[in-house]
């Protein structure tokens, strides 16, 4: 975790190559560069090594070490997911795996399972014993709330951090699921800022257009920073307030960037950046 450092979350890039992605995370400043499990996955069994990326990434001048999103942490049924796409992700011994080969540092971990799925026990105990695992493997575990699945709002994940005292383990703010979720800037305000392992900066509408849902919403039409509605200087402002501002960057998962030359997503980030933290 760093206060102020910059990072490119991949989402952002999704439509780009790894060295267009790379170029793009240079072109605005950050540090680093995430990656997803199915995108790494794809890229090893493309023959690209773990070697040739970490390369790739160094010639760039930017990192590569957090994966995005592990959700294979809760019990393998389909009851508790809800999602066939659970069982093509990868389990704990592959992204283990994964992280020894490219030196990651850091991961992801969603609740991707449906409100009620699991005993509010068993998700504590479940996160507990992940991240003391993902501990021993040098990582940290970032919580990361979503307000369409079992773990909805920053009340939520704040809970389960504080009761399953896991090792090095913090919240993955995302402004798009704190303003569509539950809002509580006093929860927010109380928060030791070094909990805040994680802020994914973007934009959208102040509610949701007639005919989309939100999942269609936060995968295709988020905004930059600055072209929506959302209260981004303000909670930028209370994360700032508190010292949370670590590992800040744009996660835009977009329609539209999905269209655009890598130019044009480093040039509209870069801007959305400067107005968003000033």
């Amino acid at each position: 975790m760093t206060a102020g450092r910059r990072v490119m979350y991949f989402g952002t890039v999704r439509s780009l190559p790894l060295c267009a992605q790379l170029r793009v995370a240079s072109a605005i400043g950050a540090a680093a560069l995430t990656i997803g499990l199915l995108e790494y996955r794809a890229l090893r069994a493309a023959g690209v090594s773990a070697h040739e990326i970490r390369q790739r990434a160094a010639d760039a001048g930017v990192q590569i070490e957090h994966f995005d999103p592990f959700i294979r942490w809760v019990p393998d049924s389909a009851s508790a997911t809800g999602n066939p796409r659970y069982h093509t992700h990868p389990d704990e011994d592959e992204l283990f795996r994964m992280a020894e080969e490219l030196g990651a540092r850091s991961v992801s971990v969603v609740g991707m399972f449906a409100h009620g799925a699991l005993a509010p026990s068993q998700i504590v105990d479940c996160f507990g014993a992940f991240g003391a695992k993902a501990a021993a493997h040098g990582l940290r575990c970032d919580l990361e709330f979503v307000p369409i699945w079992g773990i909805p709002d920053l009340a939520a994940a704040w809970n389960l951090i504080s009761q399953a005292q896991a090792p090095d383990g913090g919240v993955m703010f995302d402004i798009w699921h704190y303003t569509r979720g539950n809002p509580d800037d006093e929860l927010l305000q109380r928060i030791p800022g070094r909990y805040i392992t994680g802020v994914q900066l973007s934009d959208g509408t102040a509610t949701l257009p007639p005919g989309r849902d939100a999942l269609e919403d936060t995968r295709h039409y988020r905004r930059p920073p600055g072209q929506g509605e959302f209260r981004v200087r303000e909670i930028v402002a209370l994360l700032r307030k508190i010292g949370g501002l670590n590992n800040v960057g744009p996660e835009i998962f977009s329609a539209t960037f999905d269209g655009l030359p890598e130019q044009d997503i480093a040039a509209t980030c870069r801007d959305a950046m400067r107005w968003a933290l000033g």
